[in-house]
C-alpha cells in the first residue's frame, strides 16, 4: 500500500510540477 500511495502522490507532485523524483 506504501509503495503505491507513493508513487501516487510523487506523480501527482511530477504533474503539478514540484519536481518531485519517484523513489
Amino acid at each position: 500500500f506504501f509503495t503505491t500511495a507513493i508513487s501516487y502522490l510523487s506523480v501527482l507532485l511530477t504533474v503539478t510540477g514540484k519536481g518531485a523524483v519517484p523513489q
